[in-house]
């Protein structure tokens, strides 16, 4: 859904997807990604196990979390990790107004 969703959206598209953290590793350099939009729950490690090592190798390459459980719960542990920020699955406003954020030039 979020795919789709950004797709739609004028300047946004989405260069690739990945289940697991191996798979987003090795498909990241080709990528050319201008944001990683990371979901918490994947197959294998957990999110924040990748966030950590997408901070190491691409320390500038900004990361969104998206979760399903809400951010009282996760997004100061996300944030700590290195995030940008935290959105809630099912809040698509929420999720476009984040992304564009993070993409602004700081």
């Amino acid at each position: 859904m979020q795919a789709r969703l950004i797709d739609l959206q004028p300047g946004l598209s989405m260069c690739g997807t990945a289940a697991t953290a191996e798979e987003a590793l090795e498909a990241l350099p080709a990528a050319d990604a201008d944001l990683v939009l990371l979901d918490l729950s994947l197959d294998g490690d957990s999110g924040l196990d990748l966030l950590a090592t997408l901070r190491e190798r691409w320390p500038t390459l900004p990361c969104l979390v998206l979760s399903g459980q809400p951010a009282i719960e996760r997004e100061a542990e996300a944030r700590a990790a290195g995030a940008v920020g935290y959105v809630e699955k099912g809040d698509a406003l929420s999720l476009l107004e984040a992304i564009h954020a993070a993409l602004e030039p700081s």
